[in-house]
């Protein structure tokens, strides 16, 4: 969980000072990000110990982000606060993983597929195909971003075997 239930704010942060002029909104948000950043590294954290638990190794981390585009790049200041916030939230948990010392790396989830299927030497419809027939020895759910968090996998582990 990248929020804390205890800071209300951790839940939309720029939201709240989206009408501030950028730099103003980013000043306002710096305490808040921060505690979004222990989250994120808590959460890392947490995940690794229950994955070791279970008798798995984290080695890497693949992280499918809604945009990567620069917020402040962005006119509209509810568009802006929703990359804003996907950027600090992603972020959150790029820090968590080096803190780990895992190797990571961040796809935008509009090119995910053209991004995997080139690194994989497969046509963007094979690779749809096999990360559906992933979801068939998975189980359910496996929804769009159960596909996109395993497709990220799959290139971030190095593989093209799967």
């Amino acid at each position: 969980m990248l929020a804390d239930s205890n800071e209300p704010d951790t839940w939309q942060p720029y939201h709240v000072v989206m009408d501030l002029p950028w730099d103003e909104a980013e000043q306002a948000v710096r305490k808040t990000a921060r505690i979004i950043g222990i989250a994120g590294s808590n959460a890392i954290s947490e995940w690794a110990r229950e994955a070791k638990t279970s008798g798995f190794t984290i080695s890497a981390v693949g992280i499918v982000a809604g945009s990567l585009q620069d917020p402040s790049k962005i006119g509209s200041p509810h568009i802006r606060a929703h990359a804003a916030e996907g950027k600090l939230y992603r972020e959150a948990l790029e820090k968590g993983a080096d803190k780990l010392k895992l190797s990571r790396r961040c796809f935008a989830e509009d090119k995910l597929y053209e991004t995997v299927a080139a690194e994989l030497g497969l046509s963007v419809a094979r690779l749809k195909e096999r990360v559906s027939q992933f979801g068939a020895a998975v189980g359910r759910p496996w929804r769009a971003d159960e596909k996109a968090a395993a497709a990220a996998a799959w290139v971030v582990l190095g593989s093209s075997e799967f």
